[in-house]
C-alpha cells in the first residue's frame, strides 16, 4: 500500500488501466479516478499513453485548437485569382458565384444545374470532375481545391454566399429573384470596401467610379468637353468634306433617308424633338409600320411645305433643262478655251438617259468658267 492507494503489480496492471478508462474518460479524469485507489511507478505516463491510443476516444474527441491563420497572398492584379461556389437552393434557384480576390468584384448567374457543363460555360463533385479538370488544364488555370467540411479555405467566397443569401433575403420583397439579384450586385459593386482602402470593387476592377442614381445629386461640367485632338479631327473631316452647320427645329417639314433593302427613297416627315446635337427623332408623314424614326442631321433635308414634291433619288434621271443648262456653259462659243472639239448633240426629247448621248470633254479640258490666255510669246503661232 502508498497511504490508501493500492500499489499494483506490473502483471495486473494493463487489466487495472482497462478498469479505470471503462467508462472512456479523458487522460485528467482517469488519472484523478487512479490517485483515488492504485499507484504504481509511471502510471500518470501509462494513462495519458492508453486514452491517447484508445480509438473511441479518437474518433468522438472535440476538435483541436486552431491552427495559425495562413491568409491568402494578395494577387497583382484583378482576374489573377478567383474563389467559386454554388449557393442554394435559394428560392427554388440554384447560385453559381465568382468573387474576384483582388477587387471583391463580384459575378452570381443563375445556371439551370449545377453539372460541370454549366459550370465550364460560366468559365468557373463538379469541380473536381474529370472534364473540369480538363478544361483548367487547357487554359492555363491552376485550380486549388479547399478540403470538404472547411470553408475557412475559401473564406472569401463563403463569407460572400453568407452575405449575398442575406442580401437576397432583405430585398426580395415580391419583385422576383432576378430584380432582387441585380439591385444587390449594383450596390454591392459601387459601395466602398474598408479591406479595399475605402475603394469600391468597381473601382478596381474597371479603374474607375461606376455612375450611380446618387451622381444625379452633383453637378457636373465634364459633358461637352473635348481634347485637342478630336477638334483637329473635326476640323480636318469638315475640311476634307466641305461640311457645313445644318439644324432643324421642331414642326420643321423635312425629306427623310429611307433606305428598303438596297435602295433609298427620300420620304416626307416632321420634326419631333432634338436628341443631342445631331440626332433628330422625326414623325413620318402617311400610313407607316414605325411611325417615329431616329435619323442623323446628314440623313434630313429641309422641306418648305407639305406640298412639295421630294428630291430625286440617285435612280432618278436628270431634268433635260438642267442638262442642256450645263452643256451649254460648257461650250459657250464666245469664251476662248481649250476644249476638245465635241459632236453635236442629239435630240434628248425621248426617255432616254441623257448621260449617254450628252460629250464629255477629255480629262485636260478646264473647268467651264474659266477662261484662259496663252502667253505672250506664242503670240506669232496659230493655235487649233
Amino acid at each position: 500500500m502508498l497511504g490508501e492507494r493500492v500499489v499494483i503489480p506490473t502483471s495486473l496492471r494493463t487489466r487495472v488501466l482497462k478498469h479505470i478508462h471503462k467508462g472512456h474518460p479523458g487522460i485528467e479524469r482517469s488519472k484523478a479516478l487512479a490517485r483515488s485507489y492504485v499507484y504504481y511507478p509511471g502510471i500518470d505516463k501509462d494513462i495519458e499513453r492508453l486514452v491517447k491510443e484508445c480509438t473511441k476516444c479518437m474518433e468522438t474527441r472535440t476538435l483541436p485548437h486552431k491552427t495559425n491563420l495562413k491568409s491568402w497572398p494578395v494577387p497583382q492584379n484583378v482576374w489573377e485569382r478567383i474563389h467559386i461556389d454554388y449557393a442554394g437552393p435559394l428560392h427554388d434557384k440554384i447560385f453559381f458565384l465568382i468573387v474576384d480576390a483582388k477587387s471583391k468584384w463580384p459575378e452570381i448567374f443563375i445556371p439551370s444545374n449545377s453539372t460541370t457543363t454549366s459550370t465550364i460555360a460560366y468559365n468557373g463533385s463538379q469541380f473536381s470532375s474529370h472534364q473540369f479538370q480538363e478544361f483548367c488544364k487547357l487554359h492555363g488555370i491552376e485550380h486549388i481545391k479547399t478540403p470538404a467540411y472547411h470553408p475557412q479555405c475559401n473564406g472569401q467566397a463563403e463569407r460572400f454566399v453568407d452575405t449575398f443569401k442575406r442580401a437576397i433575403k432583405r430585398i426580395n420583397d415580391g419583385e422576383g429573384v432576378i430584380n432582387a439579384l441585380n439591385t444587390f450586385l449594383t450596390t454591392y459593386r459601387y459601395i466602398p470596401n474598408k479591406t479595399l482602402d475605402g475603394k469600391s470593387p468597381a473601382e478596381l476592377m474597371l479603374g474607375r467610379k461606376p455612375r450611380n442614381i446618387l451622381d444625379l445629386m452633383k453637378y457636373s461640367n465634364t459633358c461637352g468637353i473635348k481634347d485637342q485632338h478630336k477638334i483637329e479631327q473635326e476640323r480636318q473631316f469638315n475640311k476634307r468634306h466641305g461640311a457645313k452647320s445644318r439644324s432643324f427645329v421642331k414642326g420643321e417639314f423635312v425629306y427623310v433617308k429611307r433606305h428598303i433593302g438596297n435602295h433609298w427613297r427620300w420620304y416626307p416627315g416632321t420634326i419631333v424633338e432634338q436628341i443631342g446635337s445631331v440626332l433628330y427623332n422625326v414623325s413620318l408623314d402617311g400610313e407607316w409600320n414605325q411611325p417615329q424614326v431616329r435619323v442623323h442631321t446628314n440623313q434630313l433635308i429641309h422641306r418648305s411645305s407639305t406640298k412639295d414634291s421630294p428630291p430625286d433619288d440617285v435612280h432618278s434621271k436628270l431634268p433635260l433643262d438642267i442638262l442642256l443648262e450645263e452643256f451649254d456653259n460648257i461650250s459657250e462659243p464666245e469664251q476662248e478655251t481649250f476644249l476638245t472639239p465635241v459632236s453635236p448633240i442629239r435630240d434628248v426629247s425621248e426617255n432616254v438617259n441623257p448621260s449617254i448621248i450628252m460629250p464629255r470633254p477629255v480629262a485636260t479640258v478646264p473647268r467651264p468658267t474659266r477662261i484662259r490666255e496663252a502667253p505672250g510669246y506664242l503670240s506669232d503661232y496659230v493655235l487649233f
